[in-house]
């Protein structure tokens, strides 16, 4: 009995549909989620800057994420990290290179406004999860960038342009 009672007063809303849920997210909401996780990551880790992709950007993962950034819910950023380590660790792609996680940082402007960078709290639950090296100041941002939602490719490589220079303890 006390067990039950614990469980039901420890409940919370899921951050992405408000049902009541033990967990971060509810059960059904996890499944949603995890039905745009990417099957076949192998293929983008390759070439001089390999990717490790955890899903697509789209529908229910995007609606995510913006609950995360826009409604202050930075568990979720946390659980994804989560998720991210345990596809990396399935896909055994890179089991031995030496990592250093660097999340990328916000300029100060909106990390204020937010009230945390979401790239950090993936980065927190990912090396948590993995017992990895975290080095939340490897870059610094120099200046204020824009919003990259609408932008095309192109637009989002020259609004970069020399947004970030390397932190204290980051090699080249």
């Amino acid at each position: 009995m006390w067990r039950s009672l614990l469980s039901f007063l420890w409940q919370q809303p899921c951050p992405c549909c408000g049902r009541v849920s033990p967990k971060t997210i509810c059960r059904d909401c996890e499944r949603r989620l995890k039905a745009w996780e990417v099957q076949r990551r192998q293929r983008y880790w390759q070439g001089s800057l390999p990717l490790f992709p955890w899903g697509y950007y789209q529908q229910d993962l995007k609606r995510a994420i913006a609950t995360m950034k826009y409604n202050n819910h930075p568990e979720l950023g946390t659980l994804f990290g989560q998720w991210l380590a345990h596809s990396w660790l399935e896909a055994k792609i890179a089991q031995h290179l030496p990592l250093q996680i660097v999340p990328i940082p916000l300029h100060r402007d909106k990390l204020q406004s937010r009230g945390f960078n979401q790239a950090v709290r993936i980065a927190e639950g990912f090396c948590r999860a993995l017992e990895l090296p975290l080095a939340p100041q490897g870059l610094i941002r120099q200046r204020a960038t824009q919003s990259m939602f609408q932008l095309s490719l192109r637009e989002r490589q020259a609004n970069l342009e020399n947004a970030f220079c390397l932190g204290k303890g980051l090699q080249r």
